[in-house]
């Protein structure tokens, strides 16, 4: 008998349970469509608050295939932590595992990127570095709980609120190859690929460090730092860890975190345990954690940072 992965409990009230169904939510609506299927924001009726239902299809793996992705979303849902997306339930409707999870209000990180590329502005240094710290402590995590993400992007990274961005869709891409017949899946996406993944090497954790640092240097140049016209010119960027400096007003501490995290060979590359314990990453962490830290994430974005680039009189 198929089951529910792991019943919601915490900030849901304990009275009412999911009954693992889709009967359970109304208002759904798609909001985005992934790489493994769609995503629709809806409303649990039994406490009138709004969820993320992430889609996949399970119809080509067997049900052995099936119970040991739901054991795996199981595995997933037991990771508490304030900077990854919270899992809640899962189910099976006609071939579809319907994963519930945490509803993220501000959006992704892709898209707030992309907001500010329109407007021409940098994204204030100070922002960066909080979200480049929470973002290390859920990465952390995860990795403490061995799961790889495998596909750490900025369109998988949401801003819950105004304090807080975490990392979502993690452990998706272990779920989808439980299936023999998914195991081909490329893993990531290509301009987040680490190196030892586009040489079909054996990885580790360090790939989701090494994405990190995509995320990093995405935030302060608003743009990958990884491009090619065709995929082999791409590939053969990132083996060679050929990027264009980051813009000269980011302090040179900034620059060296992401160089770290772009080390293209992953033994030169340090575990999310040693990103936290680098000197600049550790003095901002410890002020992040402090009562007297400053306002806001949401404050320091009303700080207009300087225009890229500035139109001739």
């Amino acid at each position: 008998v198929l089951t529910s992965a792991a019943p919601m409990d915490g900030e849901p009230s304990p009275h009412s349970p999911f009954n693992g169904s889709i009967k359970d939510f109304t208002g759904m609506k798609i909001i985005g469509k992934g790489t493994y299927g769609k995503v629709y924001r809806a409303v649990r009726t039994a406490d009138n608050k709004e969820y993320a239902i992430k889609e996949l299809n399970l119809a080509p793996m067997s049900p052995k295939e099936r119970q040991d992705a739901l054991n795996e979303v199981r595995v997933l849902a037991s990771i508490r932590n304030p900077n990854t997306i919270r899992y809640y339930d899962s189910f099976l409707e006609n071939d579809k595992l319907l994963i519930v999870t945490e509803f993220a209000r501000g959006g992704d990180l892709s898209a707030k990127v992309h907001r500010h590329l329109a407007r021409k502005e940098r994204i204030d240094e100070e922002v960066i570095w909080r979200y480049f710290i929470q973002l290390c402590q859920g990465l952390q995590s995860l990795h403490a709980s061995k799961v790889i993400h495998r596909d750490i992007k900025s369109a998988n990274i949401y801003l819950v609120d105004a304090k807080r961005v975490a990392i979502g869709d993690f452990g998706i891409s272990k779920v989808l190859k439980c299936s023999t017949a998914m195991a081909s899946t490329q893993i990531g996406t290509p301009y987040y690929m680490a190196p030892e993944i586009w040489t079909n090497q054996r990885y580790n954790e360090k790939c989701d460090v090494w994405a990190l640092g995509v995320v990093l240097y995405e935030l302060c140049a608003l743009r990958h730092p990884f491009l090619g016209a065709t995929e082999r010119s791409l590939r053969d960027r990132v083996l060679r860890g050929q990027y264009d400096p980051l813009p000269s007003c980011y302090s040179p501490a900034l620059r060296d975190v992401v160089r770290l995290l772009l080390a293209v060979d992953p033994r030169a590359r340090p575990c999310m345990d040693q990103i936290l314990a680098h000197p600049p990453v550790a003095a901002r962490a410890a002020a992040a954690d402090s009562p007297d830290a400053g306002g806001p994430v949401a404050l320091l974005d009303t700080i207009r940072p300087p225009a890229m680039r500035r139109q001739p009189p």
